[in-house]
């Protein structure tokens, strides 16, 4: 890795340290069923912080637990990268 760009304490004798501008999370129900709070399987929330902030629900209508992950990942990496984008 090289330093700049985020990293800090690089050297080719060290592991660097990488710096985040931007974080994500995700809650939801997945699914085979709903969970505890009264969201139906398929329902995600995902948010971004950082430079750019973003807030979005996903609604699958689908009790497809494996294809919810799988849905909300998709989400969750698309917000995020369009959250970077327009942080410049």
């Amino acid at each position: 890795m090289r330093a700049g760009a985020g990293y800090v304490n690089c050297t080719p004798e060290r592991s660097c340290v990488a710096l985040a501008q931007s974080g994500s999370a995700e809650t939801g129900a997945s699914g085979p069923t709903g969970n505890r709070y009264g969201d139906p399987p398929g329902h995600g929330c995902i948010a971004v912080s950082g430079p750019v902030e973003a807030v979005i629900t996903v609604e699958t209508g689908s009790a497809d637990r494996e294809a919810n992950m799988r849905a909300f990942a998709r989400a969750a990496v698309e917000l995020l990268e369009s959250c970077i984008r327009k942080g410049g």
